[in-house]
């Protein structure tokens, strides 16, 4: 994943620190989301065992 882009941060408004500052921590969310999802397909894979009918439910 690459990291963002910001724009020149030289003379900025609050307004435009808050949008910036949020649209970090979304950024992040999303990152930390796919992780997780991440973890939860591989839990899901230890689980599956091909020579047992009861985990195909």
């Amino acid at each position: 994943m690459s990291q963002p882009n910001f724009p020149d941060l030289s003379p900025i408004s609050r307004d435009d620190a808050i949008s910036l500052i949020l649209s970090s921590i979304a950024m992040e969310e999303l990152d930390l989301s796919y992780i997780i999802n991440l973890e939860g397909e591989k839990i899901q894979f230890t689980k599956y065992d091909p020579w047992d009918y009861r985990s195909i439910c």
